[in-house]
């Protein structure tokens, strides 16, 4: 009888309901991930479909592009070198230099 009264009491009951708490945080968290998971699968999938495909050939500014991210293109036209901009403080091949994006 001692112990059923210890065991209902005000500290154990509170105890008791954060542990609870605690689990169901645990649970949502783990469903979170698994969501998280499923579209990561989704996203490398397209991906993968994209960038096998042959280069897209753009001839000028196309609607729809949307769907072809990720896939490689071919572009011709002339250099505009008035607009061309520097980035600097790039990385590669463990040099820092810049990308000049014309």
């Amino acid at each position: 009888m001692k112990l059923l009264g210890a065991a209902l009491s005000r500290k154990w009951i509170l105890t008791t309901l954060l542990v609870l708490l605690g689990t169901a945080v645990c649970i949502r968290l783990g469903i979170w991930q698994l969501d998280r998971l499923e579209q990561r699968r989704a996203f490398n999938a397209t991906y993968l479909q994209n960038t096998v495909l042959p280069p897209l050939v753009l001839q000028a500014a196309q609607d729809g592009l949307q769907d072809q991210e990720y896939r490689a293109v071919t572009l011709s036209g002339v250099y505009a070198f008035e607009s061309q901009v520097a980035l600097r403080n790039r990385y590669h091949e463990g040099e820092y230099g810049y990308h000049l994006i014309t």
